[in-house]
């Protein structure tokens, strides 16, 4: 920790929190990963009585994602939108694309009309489904993802997105 560039010790009065910096050390993360106390000062000079503590929470750069699921119409190929991969990322990057892991059992992960293959990276605004013609469920499909953020970073788990497929209503009453 830090205070306009000098390392703060206990005691040490901050006028300005702003200039206030905490440095982690490189490649140690936790939540929380350290911790500090400290007291508020009112503009008379009193000191709070009540003790606050603050903790800090240092966190790989990676992104991050979690397991989602789509549904479509039967008769339609479902195409998919960037925000259909949940996304999260401690730096502020942006989704630039998802890498596929593996494969939907049923049906096919294309891009334009080109069939997507394991370990492919492609812009999700580019990805289509298209399943079997005259089936439909819930859960009809699954692959497994894993996201990249615009600074090139590839999250560290796997995501699993379900594809729902729905059909078989009937027509008109």
């Amino acid at each position: 920790l830090s205070y306009n560039g000098q390392a703060v010790v206990a005691g040490t009065v901050v006028a300005n929190v702003a200039s206030l910096v905490y440095t982690p050390p490189v490649g140690v993360t936790g939540e929380p990963l350290t911790s500090f106390t400290y007291r508020l000062r009112d503009n008379l000079g009193n000191l709070s009585e009540q003790v606050y503590s603050m903790g800090i929470k240092v966190g790989l750069p990676y992104p991050a994602s979690h397991n989602a699921s789509v549904s479509a119409v039967a008769t339609t190929t479902l195409n998919f939108r960037p925000a259909f991969f949940p996304f999260a990322s401690l730096v502020g990057a942006q989704l630039q694309s998802v890498v596929i892991e593996s494969l939907p059992a049923k049906g096919q992960l294309l891009v334009g009309e080109t069939l997507v293959q394991a370990g492919a990276d492609v812009n999700p605004q580019n990805l289509s489904y298209r399943h079997a013609a005259g089936e439909w469920g819930m859960q009809y499909a699954q692959f497994v993802f894993r996201v990249r953020d615009s600074n090139g970073r590839l999250s560290q788990s796997t995501s699993v997105m379900t594809i729902h497929i729905l059909g078989g209503f009937s027509t008109g009453v």
